[in-house]
């Protein structure tokens, strides 16, 4: 069996490969840069991103991981790169004779949810440019006419993921992470293999999924443990959610005015000081 990766030398993407090589899959490496790739293995095929059906030839599925993560870009250029390149390679996969496409989306489709715990049928509501290109992508993928799988992730953390939690973990380190609100909101998360073992349960099973960690930890608890980790206090300041919200959006007019990195993210705020519980029953 040959799977198509795209994004398959991201930080989640080189280790789906891995894990499909190990599994007896030949795979085909979607990338901009294939003299970059880096990849050794005879099974491994690596293509240009260009998402032509003959770049799918002989292929039995797709799994879309190539996505903009970048919430200082223009709406349109997130759209653009994670609509309407879906909608190219499901296109490509079709014609292709593909039977199969996975696409990973994430939990950023639901906003500040209302009812708890989520399920997969509770009515998306995002209020960024991502979690509504992920939103659009995804309806693409339902009208392909292809079998297919939805994978939505929450924050990804584990070997190479510096931003998310990592950005956090430093925060901490610093002792510049308060506490945001009373902390008793639930945080989901899911380590990036337990992520690539549900995208390869996603090639057998056609579905909508919702996965995360199974762990319902609040912020005070998820905070708790990275400091017991770094060897640091947990942090005792406390401030209102309003105020990290003001926060977050004064540093990003900041940084998109000077061309700096933003010191906290609104996106950052709601992965904290929301309260999310998945049912991935």
């Amino acid at each position: 069996m040959r799977i198509f990766v795209s994004g398959g030398t991201g930080r989640v993407g080189r280790r789906l490969v891995s894990a499909l090589t190990k599994n007896g899959f030949g795979v085909v490496v979607a990338t901009r840069n294939p003299k970059k790739a880096g990849f050794k293995s005879r099974k491994i095929v690596v293509v240009p991103a260009d998402f032509k059906a003959g770049n799918l030839k002989n292929c039995n599925a797709v799994i879309h991981l190539a996505a903009l993560i970048d919430y200082l870009a223009p709406e349109k250029k997130v759209f653009e790169a994670n609509v309407e390149l879906t909608c190219e390679l499901a296109s490509a996969a079709k014609k292709a004779g593909v039977k199969k496409f996975v696409f990973m989306s994430s939990t950023s489709i639901y906003h500040d949810p209302t009812h708890l715990p989520i399920d997969e049928g509770q009515e998306p509501t995002p209020v960024n440019a991502y979690g509504r290109s992920k939103e659009a992508a995804e309806e693409i993928i339902r009208e392909s006419g292809l079998r297919y799988s939805i994978v939505r992730a929450p924050m990804i953390y584990g070997p190479g993921f510096r931003e998310g939690f990592c950005k956090i973990f430093k925060l901490l380190r610093k002792g510049k992470l308060p506490v945001i609100g009373d902390g008793r909101n639930c945080v989901p998360f899911i380590h990036v293999d337990d992520l690539v073992s549900a995208l390869l349960i996603a090639l057998e099973k056609d579905a909508e999924f919702i996965v995360d960690s199974g762990e319902q930890l609040t912020q005070n608890e998820v905070l708790a443990l990275a400091c017991k980790e770094l060897g640091v206090e947990p942090p005792k300041k406390r401030v209102p959610k309003w105020l990290a919200y003001a926060v977050a959006r004064a540093s990003t007019t900041y940084a998109k005015l000077f061309n700096k990195k933003p010191l906290l993210l609104v996106e950052e705020v709601n992965t904290l000081a929301q309260n999310r519980v998945f049912n991935i029953s």
